[in-house]
């Protein structure tokens, strides 16, 4: 059995051991890294080692594996860069294997599947914020990239038809070209009368002066990004190569450039096709849903079912409430926290943002009725995943469910038409919903009233412009 770590780098070369046994857990992921590391170094003369982590059932130690599972979160997102919630490779395989470890040292069997549901949970959420953001680069790639080249590319062949045709038709035999009206049959010379020309160029960026025709085409020298000379051709389209210290090299290029005008065309041809391929492809795979859906919803119903039996788990009948009036207790408590001003009167409508999560909006949408949803955009339609609406009941301090919508899946329906089982599972469902949120750390980003308004960008904008009057105070 191996020592405790005490923070310092091992020396031990271990090549014949098999396999290591640790009975105590370190306080850093590192450590536990570091000591298995000694079985797993490099030299080893064992193919296969094993390691055995032991944990003591209704013990301290799933609370020490909680810990480090949530120390390993913060290290796998710093190492990243990345928020954890981004994309599902973030969900780090050394977190779930802490998390794993974490149910094994809870005696429950149901406390052991709700961290193996919540785990999995978690992992589907995240594939599936991916997947809507993938789904949303699709939808505007296929209504907007997509249709924006593929009219720009039509453009540029047409236009480069035309030229390539009118260059075939005036290219001369022999080399000539006219440069500010006067033509010049040798190279060289319209070399350096063309660099001369250069000298009345002007230096901001983008400034052109026309020198010339050559084969049918306008020839024009531009002043680039960097300051330098492009070398041009003018026909229906537009082609440029850098201009070079050689006058006869510059002539060079610009044969060379007019040559090219075939082979242009032929690219944007090529890349229509390719463009056209795209799009269809993009088209078939945004009519795919989410692969995990039907699985994802399984497994929030078993969330919220197991959470309502460890919730009542043990206590009696007689002395408690029912669940469902529970949950109403419990909503009405998060709503307050979550939008108080809402219910308040001071505004009717409030948007709040987190990153990687769609928007959520909470809004009075009639005499004490109120909604909640989550909204996302999916061919130009606001769809709501999900939305509740219920009433406010101030003086009992609970809330009661009146219907739910979740329009990517075709399901509404009113509470006054499911059995008391089936609300009660609804209620269980916002319960857990509004506790998600507040963990999530979703923020109010605007709001507004009759009488009251309030926009984050303004916020930061107020709090900066007081910052930068503080700055030029002192």
């Amino acid at each position: 059995m191996l020592e405790p770590c005490e923070g310092k780098l091992s020396c031990t070369v271990l090549r014949g051991e098999g396999g290591s046994n640790t009975a105590d857990l370190l306080d850093r992921p590192a450590d536990l890294t570091q000591r298995n590391g000694r079985i797993l170094r490099q030299g080893n003369e064992n193919d296969e080692v094993s390691i055995f982590n032991y944990i003591t059932e209704q013990t301290f130690d799933a609370y020490l594996w909680q810990i480090l599972e949530q120390k390993q979160r913060y290290i796998s997102q710093i190492m990243t860069g990345r928020s954890a919630l981004r994309s599902c490779e973030d969900v780090d395989e050394v977190v779930l294997q802490y998390a794993e470890f974490k149910a094994l040292a809870v005696s429950d069997p149901k406390i052991k599947r709700k961290m193996e549901v919540d785990n999995e949970v978690y992992r589907l959420q995240t594939l599936k914020s991916a997947w809507k953001t993938e789904h949303t680069d699709l939808q505007n790639r296929i209504t907007l990239y997509y249709p924006q080249e593929t009219k720009k590319c039509t453009e540029r062949i047409e236009q480069r038809k035309v030229d390539a045709g009118r260059f075939q038709k005036e290219k001369p035999q022999e080399f000539s070209i006219t440069l500010n009206h006067r033509l010049f049959d040798e190279r060289t010379k319209a070399g350096e009368y063309l660099k001369l020309q250069m000298a009345n160029l002007g230096h901001e960026t983008g400034d052109t002066v026309s020198a010339g025709t050559y084969a049918g085409l306008q020839v024009l020298l531009k002043r680039g990004a960097f300051h330098d000379v492009l070398l041009c051709l003018k026909g229906e389209g537009g082609y440029q190569v850098d201009a070079g210290e050689s006058a006869l090299g510059n002539i060079t290029r610009l044969e060379n450039l007019a040559e090219k005008i075939p082979q242009y065309l032929e690219d944007e041809e090529r890349k229509l096709v390719e463009l056209k391929e795209q799009y269809e492809a993009a088209k078939v795979q945004a009519e795919k849903p989410f692969s995990e859906e039907e699985k994802l919803s399984e497994l929030l119903k078993e969330q919220v079912s197991l959470n309502l039996e460890l919730e009542f788990a043990g206590v009696d009948e007689e002395g408690t409430e029912k669940a469902g009036k529970s949950h109403e207790n419990s909503i009405y408590r998060k709503l307050h926290r979550l939008a108080s001003e809402l219910f308040e009167g001071i505004y009717t409508y409030m948007k709040f943002k987190q990153e990687c999560f769609d928007d959520l909006v909470l809004e009075t949408i009639g005499e004490n009725e109120y909604s909640i949803a989550h909204y996302y955009t999916q061919n130009g339609d606001r769809m709501r995943d999900p939305e509740i609406t219920f009433m406010m009941d101030e003086t009992a301090q609970c809330i009661y469910a009146l219907s739910y919508t979740q329009d990517n899946m075709g399901i509404y329906y009113e509470t006054c038409d499911r059995t008391e089982e089936q609300v009660e599972d609804l209620m269980g469902f916002f319960d857990q919903w509004l506790t998600n949120i507040m963990e999530q750390g979703f923020t109010l980003y605007q709001a507004y009233g009759e009488d009251a308004e309030y926009t984050k960008e303004v916020e930061y904008k107020e709090e900066t412009e007081s910052e930068n009057y503080e700055e030029n105070v002192q």
